[in-house]
């Protein structure tokens, strides 16, 4: 079975790479991109995305309102560099994102929130047995 396929998009590109590795190096398979508008043109088929917030051009929620919209319901972990209110954070989570980080985080926490987030998609997609 191929290793889970994890997109991380945020234009800052040391953390970018830091982030793809960090999921390689834990098993993952790990794709990058600049903003939404790349991450869309590639039709990217993850498992779990790494989005970040505030992007320039369409911003992360816009990007996680708009896989919502199309039907599209990988799991999201949204990611901030800056304070992040309650309002923007409970706004992601209603739109669907699995989990809010602020930058910095540790990297065991993030690989945490990924795993729970997989498995609990992995959860939802079985049929149930009766």
């Amino acid at each position: 079975m191929p290793a889970p396929l994890i997109a991380v998009v945020d234009d800052d590109v040391a953390l970018r790479q830091a982030l793809v590795g960090l999921f390689a190096s834990a098993g993952y398979a790990a794709l990058g991109y600049a903003s939404a508008e790349a991450f869309l043109a590639a039709r990217c088929a993850a498992r779990c995305m790494v989005l970040d917030s505030n992007l320039p051009g369409m911003s992360g929620p816009e990007l996680l309102r708009r896989l919502r919209a199309a039907g599209d319901f990988v799991p999201v972990i949204m990611i901030t560099g800056r304070g992040a209110d309650e309002l923007e954070v409970a706004r992601a989570l209603q739109s669907g994102a699995a989990a809010w980080l602020c930058k910095p985080f540790a990297g065991e926490e993030l690989l945490g929130v990924v795993r729970r987030a997989i498995r609990g998609a992995m959860r939802t997609r079985q049929p149930k047995v009766q």
